[in-house]
């Protein structure tokens, strides 16, 4: 009797001891079992959201064009007899640009004039014959030979005036010169050949009219612009630059969109014009402007690539904490927001985050509401 109580404390012990020895290895089967739930969980990747400024970036290149060209031809469709200028040529107004050949023209003159010739060599006929009809006092011939005079008299003043016509077209027609300074654009008239054979004969660009430039700009920049307002435009592969000034901006019609992968984007776009003055500026060149605004007042940002839509409207997945009894676990939340603004990388957000809210940038699989997730 007195043994098997003497043994009772050391059965205690060892019952203890094993007991111990289970509920450790619960434990540990749990804590194990856990960590291998959590490895098969979705991978995210988060992003703490902060305030900032909007940073709109633009580079945009175009093409230097005239604001004014006006095409020239000669309106008689004459053979070019000469070109006296080629693209790229400054020339002053009323320098001779192209001539052509009058002798047509001439001619036509020449014959004029001699049909004008004869009607006043058959006036002095007609005179003598009106002071013959006064002599004899035949009432009968005199009238006729009044009628005569007068008659020739309003062929000759038809005459002339015909001949003044054909020598105003002729000066009018066998040049062509430059109503204005300015920019030799295109030559088409070609030495031998009609005019009007290939479009206008010359083009020539308004030098005191400037030139422009035509750029499209994201909305959301352009907003930030004024009409007015100077930037600074780079002449390429000349190594130079010059100063425009924004005269318009027009909506585009079209504005584009992506939602692939529930992501948006934001590419609505305005024609901005850009009026340029230099006189070394010939027209053609190729130009690019870099335009940076930023937001005056800070707000939350987050970037463009978390905002995801569906048919309730804009939203992001952020991170939900919960505590249990194994340690804390994460889940997806999906959170409603409203963005005021963007730059085209980053978004600003009026309402339904906080500073430090945890948003999900990337997962290895698709997340839905609720969701657990593991943090990378």
């Amino acid at each position: 009797m007195q043994e098997i109580e003497n043994g009772n404390p050391r059965r205690q012990t060892t019952i203890k001891i094993l007991a111990a020895i289970f509920i450790g290895g619960l434990i540990i089967c749990t804590l194990f079992s856990n960590t291998l739930l959590t490895m098969t969980l979705p991978k995210v990747a988060t992003l703490s959201v902060q305030k900032g400024r909007l940073i709109y970036t633009f580079t945009g290149s175009g093409t230097i064009n005239p604001k004014q060209i006006a095409a020239l031809t000669q309106s008689a469709g004459g053979k070019v007899e000469k070109v006296y200028v080629k693209e790229g040529d400054r020339v002053t107004q009323d320098q001779r640009l192209v001539s052509y050949d009058s002798s047509e023209a001439r001619w036509e003159i020449e014959d004029q004039q001699a049909s004008m010739q004869k009607l006043k060599l058959a006036a002095e006929d007609l005179q003598t014959s009106f002071k013959e009809a006064n002599q004899n006092a035949n009432q009968a011939d005199i009238n006729r030979a009044r009628v005569a005079l007068e008659n020739n008299a309003l062929d000759q003043e038809l005459q002339a005036k015909k001949i003044q016509r054909l020598q105003v077209m002729l000066a009018n027609n066998q040049e062509l010169k430059a109503p204005f300074d300015g920019l030799i654009v295109t030559v088409n008239a070609q030495e031998g050949l009609s005019s009007n054979s290939g479009g206008p004969d010359v083009r020539i660009a308004n030098e005191s009219s400037g030139f422009e430039l035509e750029l499209q700009i994201p909305a959301s920049l352009s907003s930030k612009l004024q009409i007015g307002e100077s930037l600074e435009v780079s002449i390429q592969g000349a190594a130079m630059k010059v100063e425009g000034q924004i005269t318009d901006m027009q909506n585009v019609q079209s504005i584009a969109g992506d939602k692939e992968n529930s992501t948006t984007s934001f590419a609505a776009q305005k024609n901005v014009h850009i009026a340029v003055m230099d006189k070394r500026l010939k027209g053609g060149e190729q130009a690019q402007v870099n335009v940076v605004k930023t937001t005056v007042s800070d707000t939350l940002i987050i970037p463009l690539k978390a905002i995801r839509e569906d048919t309730e409207g804009t939203f992001v997945y952020t991170v939900e904490e919960r505590n249990g009894p194994l340690g804390n676990a994460f889940y997806v939340k999906k959170t409603v927001i409203s963005v005021t603004d963007d730059d085209g990388k980053s978004a600003a957000v009026g309402n339904g985050l906080f500073e430090q809210s945890s948003i999900i940038m990337e997962s290895s699989e698709p997340l839905q509401d609720g969701s657990r997730i593991r943090i990378e």
